[in-house]
């Protein structure tokens, strides 16, 4: 009878284990996915995405993210294939989470294929395409 009320116990913790609980901070922060649009919402998705842009577009980036520790996101910027610009940005995520950035060389973006690359490690990395008309 004792090992049987023993087993149970043992069972309940384990099975309090393996709920669908937020994430903790020993869960590492990891990206998800990137969008690319002309305008971002106040929870830092895409509210209008496209991949084709004219020169004078401001270019919104967002990427989603899991996990709940805290680290560095950097986006790099290129313009065809030229590195223009670097953003970072140091998260403290508690949550599932997007995190926006957006960009518009001086003088505008010159016609051709564009990217941003996104970083949280330097293995860890996303990028989006997009194109200047």
């Amino acid at each position: 009878m004792r090992s049987a009320f023993l087993s149970g116990m043992i069972l309940g913790v384990v099975l309090a284990g393996c709920s669908n609980a937020p994430p903790t901070a020993t869960q590492p922060t990891e990206m998800r996915a990137v969008d690319v649009g002309t305008a971002v919402g106040s929870d830092n998705q895409i509210s209008n995405a496209t991949r084709t842009f004219d020169p004078q577009d401001v270019v919104y980036v967002s990427i989603a993210t899991d996990g709940a520790t805290p680290g560095t996101l950097t986006v790099q910027w290129y313009a065809n294939t030229k590195l223009f610009a670097t953003d970072t940005l140091p998260i403290h995520p508690t949550e599932s989470t997007n995190f926006a950035f957006h960009q518009l060389p001086s003088g505008g973006w010159p016609k051709g294929k564009s990217r941003a690359i996104f970083f949280l490690t330097p293995e860890d990395k996303h990028a989006v395409e997009f194109e200047v008309r």
